[in-house]
């Protein structure tokens, strides 16, 4: 009994010891700032941790279809309204549940759009179980920065003031069209999605009802990432969780993509044409429907026209200054 009693204290404090380690190694790798000279991930994202808190009132989330399609400083130069696109690269469910999370620990926005390409892309536990454990010890995720640690690093504090010009949005006006066959018809069909993936929709659902956030399902154009299958079964979801769903897919009057001039890469993704597009139904969609405010003429948001005539500067006077 002795010996038992002893070995448990030996393996408790070693247990205890281990701990220790990963969180003090975590707080080291830890990327102090939110910049990629500072190891962040997704450091475009990330963006978001750089902006002042509460002052974004609208959240894009979901993979490149987001941040190839929703245009940030458009919506700001024709409505005033503050947003930000934090998509990432084939981004899952499970890391979408994460950055809305994050976003609102120093921001409140009162929409949340989500890009519903994501729904379909398939993870395992061992993915979700992985992404868990990062979050709560970094040290899984940051430990290959040991290779770039400086004295900043063995400073437990954060200083996230890395600020995204373009709010998230990726600027592309690369031509490389195509001639859809097929796409958007009719059909009864339902696409799977798993039972992870719903159980994600529905807790970022009550995620943003928990927070007095209203959220949106849209699908952005895509003749090579949707179809009526995947259009009927998001529906379904959206109907069950009573969840606004808006498919552009099958607006072809409202958005009229060009297909042969509005996409980078065949269909895939939109470039700055086809996001003008989608960006200039959003901002009609929102007016008519949220009460988001016009920071426009408020002194706090300067920023923001700063960001603007930057976004001109490096991309020919795209969106236009005055």
């Amino acid at each position: 009994m002795r010996r038992f009693f002893i070995n448990t204290i030996r393996s408790l404090g070693f247990i205890c010891g281990l701990l220790a380690l990963l969180l003090l190694s975590s707080q080291i790798v830890k990327p102090k700032g939110n910049s990629e000279a500072d190891g962040m991930q997704d450091p475009r994202a990330n963006g978001i941790l750089g902006e002042a808190p509460n002052t974004v009132d609208l959240l894009f989330l979901g993979d490149s279809e987001s941040y190839s399609a929703f245009m940030p400083l458009k919506l700001w130069k024709d409505y005033g309204i503050t947003s930000y696109v934090c998509g990432s690269p084939g981004q899952k469910l499970y890391y979408t549940h994460e950055f809305l999370r994050k976003t609102f620990e120093t921001q409140s926005p009162k929409v949340v759009i989500l890009e519903t390409n994501c729904f379909f892309r398939n993870f395992s536990y061992a993915e979700m179980v992985e992404s868990t454990v990062s979050n709560l010890m970094p040290v899984f995720r940051y430990h290959d920065r040991w290779k770039s640690l400086n004295e900043k690093d063995l400073d437990f504090f954060t200083w996230y003031s890395n600020l995204q010009n373009n709010k998230g949005y990726v600027y592309s006006t690369v031509k490389n069209g195509t001639t859809p066959k097929g796409y958007m018809h009719f059909s009864k069909e339902l696409e799977p999605i798993s039972d992870k993936n719903l159980s994600y929709l529905e807790q970022i659902s009550a995620f943003c009802r928990a927070h007095g956030a209203k959220l949106i399902w849209v699908s952005t154009p895509s003749t090579k990432n949707w179809n009526t299958p995947r259009h009927n079964t998001v529906q379904k979801i959206a109907n069950e969780l009573e969840i606004p769903y808006v498919d552009m897919n099958i607006m072809r009057k409202e958005i009229p993509i060009d297909w042969k001039n509005d996409t980078r890469d065949k269909g895939d993704h939109l470039n700055f044409n086809g996001a003008l597009k989608v960006t200039d139904f959003v901002g009609k969609y929102l007016s008519e429907r949220y009460a988001l405010p016009d920071h426009r003429e408020d002194p706090r948001f300067k920023e923001w026209d700063v960001a603007l005539q930057q976004f001109n500067k490096t991309s020919d006077n795209a969106l236009g200054y005055e």
